[in-house]
């Protein structure tokens, strides 16, 4: 195991949760932080601006484990601010992030800090997320281990709640995009990738289910998170690369419907590099639309979930534990 100890606190992993009116589910979320096998750890809690019984229910889990650290924002902001003030807070060397709608597996941060390295600064594991329809999504991939692939720029590779880093690599680039309405795992994977290597817990070990009124479901705020995805990343990435990352999006905005935004981004994928048959593929894709490539998608996770999820007991016990947090 990798031990990284801030020699003033003790800490090794701080858990960040940001939260936002979920008293009746952020317990649940905290006892899975708590109950990890790696015991140096705490949790810091931002509540956005919650008007619900938030922080009387923070005060009162403080009180009882004194691990548990709430920070209230005065005022909304939204969770990649909330995660990137939990970080400000947090007293470990290394960071994880965790929404107050999964539960982790009590191995979970063991394994990602046995996992990391000197070269490695971050880990990540596979997630399993049940949608609204009652369908499971394995989510988090493998990714060749150089920043040329173009792999990690066609697909988003991790989700946040699987994500573990270092402390002073994720101070180095930022923290989280706040001016990103969604896509902001993806972008801080693309990020991190430019300045260590990323190492893959091939384990379901995050457990988390699709809120609707959570801001992952809004399509609306999708197109605009893409183009400022492509503003930021595009000074770093060669035409083959920037064109993999317009095919990676016009993937996503296409599923959700966006179709219009989508054949933009496929266009630019084919003008960039006219020679990847994998761009003019997508660009078929854009004209048929949304329906056959929700359909793909649907095929692909679930023979996914099957291949992956069967093997591997971690999973199954989260996957039957229950919706009750």
């Amino acid at each position: 195991m990798i031990v990284v100890r801030d020699s003033d606190s003790g800490i090794l992993v701080s858990a960040i949760i940001p939260t936002r009116n979920r008293a009746s589910r952020l317990p649940g979320a905290i006892r899975s932080a708590l109950n990890q096998t790696v015991r140096d750890v705490e949790v810091v809690v931002v509540d956005d601006a919650s008007d619900d019984d938030t922080s009387d229910i923070l005060a009162a889990l403080q009180e009882a484990e004194p691990r548990v650290r709430p920070v209230r924002v005065a005022h909304r902001s939204g969770a990649a601010h909330a995660r990137n003030v939990g970080a400000k807070h947090a007293r470990g060397s290394v960071l994880a992030f965790l929404d107050d709608d999964c539960a982790w597996h009590p191995e979970k941060l063991e394994a990602q800090l046995e996992a990391m390295s000197p070269t490695h600064g971050a880990s990540y594991t596979r997630q399993a997320t049940l949608y609204a329809d009652g369908n499971w999504v394995l989510e988090g991939r493998a990714i060749p281990d150089t920043e040329e692939h173009e792999g990690p720029l066609r697909t988003n590779f991790l989700a946040t709640p699987s994500l573990m880093v270092r402390r002073d690599i994720f101070d180095r680039v930022g923290g989280f995009d706040e001016e990103l309405p969604r896509l902001q795992d993806w972008d801080l994977a693309l990020t991190l990738i430019r300045q260590t290597r990323m190492a893959f817990v091939p384990r379901v070990l995050v457990r988390s289910e699709m809120m609707p009124e959570g801001i992952s479901t809004d399509p609306q705020r999708l197109h605009h998170a893409a183009r400022r995805m492509i503003e930021r990343h595009e000074p770093h990435l060669t035409r083959a690369q920037l064109a993999a990352l317009h095919y990676g999006l016009g993937k996503v905005l296409l599923v959700e419907g966006l179709q219009a935004a989508a054949l933009g981004l496929f266009r630019e994928a084919v003008r960039l590099s006219p020679f990847s048959s994998l761009n003019w593929a997508g660009l078929a894709a854009g004209l048929l639309g949304p329906l056959p490539a929700r359909a793909v998608r649907a095929l692909r996770r679930t023979a996914s979930l099957r291949h992956h999820g069967s093997g591997d007991p971690g999973s199954m016990e989260l996957l039957n534990a229950g919706r009750e947090k």
